[in-house]
């Protein structure tokens, strides 16, 4: 059974098999009514802190925080990152809102530099092929596998995090191609090709307010 909290203005989601029975289900959320609130006050806390997209701010790439920088050049324009930040060139003021597209653009561009590889590695060991794989803004979702067509969608927020993150959102939507719902043998599947992908999950909503999951 899985919880998934996503904040206070969201209802709880409860998975569980279809032998389980409400008694059981109960049970299992009385046990954990601590951790849903302690989830609760985390992700309520993380939705206010919200961004301005202006200098000195902490904008991660890969799991490492970077402080965003504004620099001014008539040459090149773009954002190239360094050991400790993000450069934003620019030859002219950049408005709040202009830096968030430059920065959307950027993460974007690391993602699709990503995925060659990690569709490569991955597709002859699930034994699956993706025919698209597409990067969008999610509010509430790292990723989503529509079945039929087989396309997967991935989150943006994906290039903050470690690069170890994007590979189980993407083993975890192509499991989705062998077994449609998260059932027992999604997760056996699951821990055959990536036994640590607990430990990933973990580490995916440990600082984000996507959401969380018990």
């Amino acid at each position: 059974m899985r919880l998934k909290v996503r904040g206070h203005a969201n209802p709880v989601r409860i998975s569980a098999p279809d032998c389980v029975t409400e008694s059981v289900i109960y049970e299992f959320v009385e046990r954990n009514l601590d951790w849903i609130a302690h989830k609760q006050a985390q992700l309520s806390e993380r939705t206010h802190k919200q961004l301005h997209y202006e200098a000195g701010e902490i904008h991660p790439l890969w799991g490492e925080p970077k402080i965003l920088k504004l620099v001014s050049s008539s040459i090149k324009s773009g954002i190239f990152s360094t050991e400790n930040s993000l450069d934003l060139h620019a030859k002219n003021t950049i408005t709040s809102s202009d830096c968030q597209r430059q920065l959307e653009r950027f993460y974007r561009q690391e993602m699709q530099a990503q995925l060659p590889a990690l569709l490569c590695k991955w597709q002859p060991i699930i034994g699956r092929s993706v025919n698209e794989c597409r990067i969008k803004k999610m509010r509430t979702r790292w990723g989503t596998c529509n079945i039929g067509a087989k396309r997967v969608w991935l989150s943006l927020e994906l290039a903050k995090k470690p690069l170890s993150c994007l590979e189980y959102v993407l083993v975890h939507e192509m499991v989705h191609l062998h077994e449609r719902n998260h059932t027992k043998r999604f997760y056996q599947l699951m821990a055959a090709f990536l036994p640590d992908w607990q430990d990933r999950e973990i580490s995916l909503n440990q600082t984000h307010s996507l959401g969380s999951e018990c």
